[in-house]
């Protein structure tokens, strides 16, 4: 039986600069969250079981982006 998982999506820029997206698909399993570093930007696909956790996350990776200017 397939249940919903949520992936949120961070991209960390070597300038400052951060974008998060949520996207949510069905597995079986939980995929494993990745990490893959980029000659201009990190890259995260972290997965949640619950929405809420996802949104937390999302929310937490935009603040990062908003307090890179200071």
């Amino acid at each position: 039986m397939k249940k919903m998982f949520y992936c949120v999506t961070s991209k960390f820029y070597d300038d400052g600069r951060v974008n998060a997206s949520m996207i949510s698909k069905e597995y079986k399993e939980k995929p494993e969250s990745t990490f893959q570093s980029l000659p201009r930007m990190d890259v995260y696909h972290d997965w949640f079981d619950s929405p809420e956790d996802a949104e937390a996350s999302l929310a937490e990776a935009r603040a990062e982006g908003k307090g890179a200017g200071k």
